[in-house]
């Protein structure tokens, strides 16, 4: 079953919010001669590192939602994250344990390590078709990837 991030948490924090992109190469390194170099994958995954402010009722509908909807963390859920696509709704899943930090009597600092594989890739065929575009028209491939992308991801 799919599980959402509960909708009263605020959206996590720009202060601190990034994501590394996992290497899709594999080098395999020879006594002499040059190095051969491969693709391992084709999906890249990234790692998000992600940080809330929470409320103490905010703070403890977390730890519920972590420890009985997605069992401390081991199943998947869909968050909205921002790319380089946008603002998407991710299938992640947690890397290691989150981690909590008192900012104020009243409030919580939560950061949390996220997995999240790259599903916002469009396909080569729709990738080349926004590039050419009609070949009956003249037309900027830009905007067309624009278009393409944006509707297939629902933007």
């Amino acid at each position: 079953m799919t599980q959402y991030i509960p909708n009263e948490l605020p959206r996590p924090l720009i202060s601190g919010y990034g994501y590394t992109a996992q290497s899709a190469r594999s080098v395999c390194e020879f006594e002499s001669g040059s190095s051969r170099v491969r693709r391992s994958f084709r999906r890249q995954k990234k790692t998000f590192s992600l940080s809330w402010v929470l409320t103490k009722s905010e703070l403890a509908q977390f730890v519920r939602w972590h420890e009985s909807v997605i069992n401390n963390g081991a199943e998947a859920f869909f968050i909205e994250l921002q790319t380089g696509f946008g603002l998407l709704q991710c299938s992640c899943s947690f890397i290691g344990a989150y981690q909590v930090s008192m900012v104020s009597p009243s409030l919580f600092g939560l950061s949390a390590t996220v997995e999240c594989p790259d599903d916002t890739l469009i396909s080569q065929q729709q990738y080349e078709d926004a590039l050419l575009g009609p070949l009956d028209e003249f037309s900027v491939g830009e905007e067309n990837l624009n278009t393409i992308v944006n509707t297939e991801l629902g933007n």
